[in-house]
């Protein structure tokens, strides 16, 4: 089975070490330390944790289809990401007018930012971190972040509200 980790945050903004087996995996001895300030348990550092806890073998087969044919490179260039986005990634029931198809200089602006490793970025290359960066991004959010915003009053009892259902609900 994976490995169980519980962090609770206590009253004193740290992350209080409940389970350590995988800290310890991930280079934090428990024996040592009880607590990790939460000014040390970056974003990155989270995913770095969550890649050991929770393995993604599914990427591994998407990197593989961004990549030519018969490529054994440890990375994608620009032009394959970009056929991968607009010819896989992308809904292909959206409107080309409305929903362009990406173009070279779009995709090396998103490789640019989501490569992690800049000798691979500053030459457009996207690599398997890269992906999951671009993937775990909230440029790559289902819903669009403008629709997360609330923009009613909501404190009002239930029965204030007009709730539009179906029948069968």
């Amino acid at each position: 089975g994976l490995p169980e980790l519980v962090l609770a945050l206590d009253v004193e903004q740290r992350l209080d070490v409940l389970d350590g087996n995988a800290m310890v995996n991930f280079g934090w001895d428990t024996r040592k330390i009880e607590h990790i300030p939460c000014a040390e348990f970056t974003r990155d550092k989270f995913l770095q944790l969550y890649d050991r806890l929770v393995p993604t073998p599914y990427v591994d087969t998407v990197f593989s289809r961004i990549l030519s044919a018969k490529s054994r490179k440890p990375y994608a260039t620009a032009v394959e990401f970009r056929k991968f986005l607009n010819l896989c990634h992308r809904d292909q029931r959206l409107n080309e007018i409305l929903f362009k198809y990406l173009k070279d200089d779009e995709v090396q602006q998103i490789i640019a930012v989501m490569e992690p490793k800049k000798d691979y970025a500053d030459k457009f290359q996207l690599t398997m971190n890269g992906l999951l960066t671009f993937l775990r991004s909230k440029e790559n959010a289902i819903i669009h972040l403008s629709r997360f915003a609330v923009h009613q009053d909501l404190e009002r009892p239930l029965c204030h509200y007009y709730i539009n259902s179906s029948h069968n609900t």
